[in-house]
């Protein structure tokens, strides 16, 4: 027997249920005694008036189609038209209605439409959906046939791409003598997504803009540092390093002020230094010879520093003890906050009255600091229980110890070392029965002997794999010498410097760095000395196989010695100066802070060396400057060969005007000239010829006469559009020069405008911005820079006088309008380029 099919099955199944509502109808007919000739199996339609036979033997009609679906679509560039997968209907019995919300449809490869249609079972069906132009975002397009719905989405591409950042100030390398600097600069997201957090220097940046501009106050590490700049935007993307700038600090780049006392750190490669000048504890990277201070009155919290004297490093523990003398107390501080506690003074114990810490030495086996204290000139070692602070005295007999320095542990002989300037003695002192004794002494005692004989021993560090301490001495024959004692017979090596013979150790060519060093700490990992110079206030390095001593860190003499002038080449990010004492060009790479000669007086060859050099004019025109010289007249310097040519002087040229003193020069390249202001006069010089026409001055033109005209190097600026120059005024005011007519007329002045007052202020350089309708003018006797403006003649103070901070102004002369913003001065006071932010009024140090 076949077996029933679900078909076969249905039918019996319909026949069956037909029987019985025939059978039910019958006994429905006969029961009711209707007499009605109407057939129930009809009825009347109210709507058409027609009959309509529900005949229970036709099939029901399909109009759900069977679930359709399409397949999403991701990292759709921007505004891309996507298809979707071909999706075939089924489970129709007839046509249905078919929408589309979001997108277009194609039945069977059809045009694409959103009007609404019919579609039919077995036909096909495609979607298409423009991409959105956003990141990330999805477009969805809605198909609805016979009350099924599908959707069919399009994701665009993610935003990977972090957010960048310029700095437009300070530049990539700068000094200043604040203890922060205002940065300002831009930022943008290359695929249009919100920036939601810029931080410079661990300071959240301030913006109203959404960050395309941003300011931030950051503070600078004293020494040398990088700034960077971390920027976010919404989608996460994150750049830790989007910028930076080079920065350093202090009273000088690398600048110590009075270095006391150095410890190493094996782990980070870097030393450890007390300066009792600025009462700091700083630590120096000896990779980069960049430092931080790790705690100071503005580092940390806890009582401050008075005078700062020794100090020690408690690995372990991660904090360093520091000895004050002023204080009267040891210090302990964390390297992670710079958080200072008391560990003990006399406020803590009875029985030991402390004086004048001057050292202290970790003893990590028992726990406990030793300190070295000067009592009116004796000297006395306390063990220091770090818990309670209490101090009892372990010192007990033996030779005295006066005036001491230094402390360093021994452990491997159990005893303590102390340096004595009074004995001139390397004393050793017995942890056990505390016993002092000499170790090497050359005092009235001469003990251990050697190479040479102390004279004032001021640091001691033990080098226990040589079996010697180290010992600086910095008085001897005029100069430091470091010592090797032998720590069983206190024999005195000298490892750099000079010995009693006669003899010297080390390269004869440092010999004058090591004049007066006052602390030495062992290098573990190069087997090096590290020595504080105070003459230098420099770090220094000391081979203890050759003796030769390097400089580490220390203040460096400027290159510039007396600058006068200043040019300036947008284009290629370098500024021009001369300098009088080396009748010199030099060029600062602004973005490095790298200075170059290009051309130099002692190279004759180059063509006549400048005798008295002033003012600069860059001509773009064939990568050169021009250069006034108040003896030689008017020069041309080739900036790539540095050959110096004479354009115009009282013997070449000729003319209707003699050059008296030339000064200022200024180049005009619409009329093929440069324009020369000198004592009495403004001559104009023909490129070409080097003929020299008078322009205003005595002959020309009326008003004030030029013979009070500032005797600068950039005291004149030329305003082309209007045809005229401004030049400034020994007498506290601006001239204003028709170049036409040759007239001169007060610009600035008494009773000319309202604001800061510049005839105390003695105007000197000069820069125009036309962008900003304003004269912007260095007041060189007031170091302040302000801003005329060109309508009103109002002045206001840019930088300088209580506004802006960074790096004063001690003698600015000169000056040229950069980009953004920004001012460059030359100053004679700190023989450096000084960068100035006139949004901000901050100056900084354009430095390497």
């Amino acid at each position: 027997m076949d077996k029933p099919t679900v078909k076969s099955v249905f039918n019996a199944l319909y026949k069956i249920l037909s029987v019985a509502i025939i059978i039910t109808s019958l006994v429905a007919c006969g029961g009711s005694g209707s007499t009605s000739s109407s057939d129930d199996n009809t009825s009347s339609t109210p709507d058409s008036g027609e009959e309509t036979k529900n005949d229970p033997a036709t099939p029901i009609i399909d109009i759900t189609p069977d679930i359709f679906s399409f397949f999403d679509q991701a990292n759709i560039d921007f505004l891309d038209t996507v298809e979707s997968n071909i999706i075939t209907i089924k489970g129709l019995d007839k046509a249905v209605a078919i929408t589309i919300i979001g997108g277009e449809y194609a039945i069977n490869e059809g045009a694409f439409t959103t009007t609404s249609g019919s579609i039919n079972s077995g036909q096909s069906v495609k979607l298409r959906v423009t991409a959105a132009n956003s990141f990330n975002t999805t477009h969805t397009a809605t198909l609805t046939i016979g009350g099924i719905s599908a959707d069919f989405n399009v994701t665009t591409v993610l935003d990977t791409s972090a957010p960048e950042v310029s700095i437009i100030f300070p530049f990539p390398s700068f000094s200043t003598t604040s203890s922060n600097i205002k940065m300002r600069g831009t930022a943008s997201d290359p695929e249009g997504s919100k920036i939601t957090s810029l931080i410079v220097g661990g300071v959240e940046a301030t913006s109203d803009d959404g960050f395309a501009t941003w300011q931030a106050s950051v503070p600078v590490p004293l020494g040398r540092t990088t700034i960077t700049v971390t920027v976010q935007d919404i989608e996460g993307n994150i750049d830790t390093n989007a910028a930076s700038v080079s920065a350093a600090t202090g009273n000088a780049p690398d600048a110590f002020v009075t270095p006391r006392c150095i410890k190493f750190d094996r782990e980070n490669n870097r030393a450890f230094v007390i300066d009792s000048g600025l009462d700091v504890l700083m630590a120096v990277d000896l990779t980069t010879r960049e430092r931080i201070i790790l705690s100071s009155s503005d580092v940390g919290e806890g009582p401050n520093f008075q005078t700062p004297t020794g100090l020690d490093f408690d690995i372990e523990n991660n904090r360093i003890f520091v000895t004050d003398s002023e204080a009267v107390a040891l210090f302990a501080v964390d390297l992670v906050t710079g958080d200072r506690t008391i560990v003990t003074n006399n406020s803590v114990g009875e029985d030991a009255f402390l004086r004048a810490p001057k050292g202290v030495a970790f003893d990590i086996d028992n726990d406990r600091a030793l300190l070295l204290d000067d009592d009116f000139g004796i000297g006395k070692v306390y063990a220091v229980d770090l818990t309670t602070g209490a101090r009892n005295q372990i010192d007990l007999s033996g030779v005295s110890i006066r005036d001491v320095t230094s402390i360093a542990l021994d452990s491997a002989n159990g005893r303590a070392l102390v340096t004595d300037t009074k004995n001139n003695s390397l004393t050793s002192i017995n942890l056990t029965t505390g016993e002092r004794a000499f170790l090497s002494a050359t005092s009235s005692t001469s003990v251990g002997g050697g190479d040479n004989d102390f004279d004032s021993p001021m640091s001691v560090d033990i080098d226990i794999e040589n079996n010697r301490a180290l010992v600086v001495d910095p008085t001897i024959d005029e100069l430091g010498v470091l010592f090797g004692v032998d720590l069983t017979t206190g024999f005195r090596q000298v490892l750099s410097g000079p010995k009693r013979d006669g003899g010297y150790v080390g390269t004869g060519q440092f010999r004058t760095d090591l004049e007066t060093p006052v602390s030495v700490v062992l290098n573990t990992n190069s087997g090096e000395a590290l020595l504080l110079n105070a003459e230098s206030n420099s770090l220094l390095k000391v081979g203890l196989g050759n003796g030769d001593v390097k400089t580490i860190s220390a203040i460096t003499e400027s290159i510039l010695l007396t600058p006068t002038g200043l040019a300036l080449d947008k284009d290629s990010r370098k500024a021009f100066t001369t300098d009088l004492t080396r009748s010199a060009l030099i060029s600062i790479d602004l973005e490095t802070g790298t200075k170059g000669f290009p051309s130099t007086g002692s190279n004759t060859a180059q063509g006549p060396e400048p005798e008295l050099p002033l003012s600069l004019a860059y001509n773009p025109d064939n990568n050169s400057v021009f250069l006034t010289d108040s003896l030689l007249g008017l020069l041309t310097v080739d900036l790539f060969t540095g050959n110096r040519t004479i354009v115009s002087s009282d013997n070449i040229g000729g003319g209707n005007v003699d050059f008296s003193s030339p000064r200022s020069v200024v180049l005009d390249t619409d009329n093929n000239r440069v324009l020369v202001l000198s004592l009495g006069s403004i001559a104009a010089v023909n490129l070409s010829t080097g003929r020299r026409t008078l322009v205003s001055g005595a002959g020309k033109g009326e008003g004030p006469t030029f013979n009070t005209a500032i005797i600068t190097s950039d005291s004149m600026v030329l305003d082309k559009e209007n045809n005229r120059v401004f030049v400034s005024s020994a007498k506290g005011f601006i001239l204003e020069v028709d170049l036409e007519t040759g007239d001169r007329t007060t610009f600035t002045g008494e009773n000319l405008g309202e604001g800061v007052d510049i005839l105390a202020g003695g105007p000197d350089g000069l820069a125009l911005d036309t962008d900003n309708n304003r004269l912007i003018v260095m007041l060189s006797k007031s170091d302040a820079l302000i801003s005329v403006d060109l309508t009103s003649r109002d002045r206001t103070i840019l930088s300088g006088l209580d506004v802006g901070g960074g790096t004063d102004f001690l003698s600015p002369s000169d000056i040229v309008l950069d980009e953004n913003d920004i001012v460059l001065v030359i100053d004679t006071g700190v023989d450096e380029v000084i960068a100035v932010d006139l949004i901000t009024g901050e100056r900084a140090i354009i430095n390497k």
